[in-house]
């Protein structure tokens, strides 16, 4: 018999109860290994702007506001990863910004429109690209020279 691909004898009683000691000894070892590790977190201890799980931007801004405290390591503020994540932490309750409304365009005066810039706009509303006086100088064919 065949035991994952392996042809042989099969192994004798006590060497499957020896390899099953072992194998539950050796994921004892792991498991209070990995458990220690999350306990001591082994990561960086600091934050910068390019780390920092809150992105670039919302780290300074932040920084700025004096969310956390931050100090100059070189050229980059740094922030200690406690600190941020303590600041985070304290945000769960908070509530979410009312998202923002875009800014509603004024309606077009047709009327104060120069004529190309009335043609420019009705292309744009049927989806073609106006062609204008730079296409003319490089020698592409516009809608009224009949070229092709």
């Amino acid at each position: 018999m065949s035991t994952h691909g392996v042809s042989g004898p099969e192994p004798a009683p006590d060497v499957l109860g020896a390899l099953a000691t072992l194998a539950t000894y050796f994921t004892g070892i792991v498991r209070n290994a990995a458990t220690g590790n999350a306990a001591n977190d082994t990561s960086e201890r600091y934050y910068d702007a390019r780390s920092s799980p809150m992105g670039r931007r919302a780290f300074l801004r932040l920084a700025r506001e004096q969310a956390f405290p931050t100090f100059k390591a070189g050229k980059r503020l740094v922030a200690r990863r406690a600190d941020v994540h303590a600041w985070i932490e304290a945000q769960e309750g908070a509530r979410a910004r009312a998202p923002r409304k875009a800014p509603e365009a004024p309606p077009l005066d047709m009327n104060a429109l120069s004529p190309e810039e009335l043609h420019a706009h009705l292309m744009q509303q049927h989806g073609e690209a106006p062609m204008g006086s730079a296409a003319r100088r490089q020698g592409r064919p516009t809608p009224r020279s009949g070229r092709r």
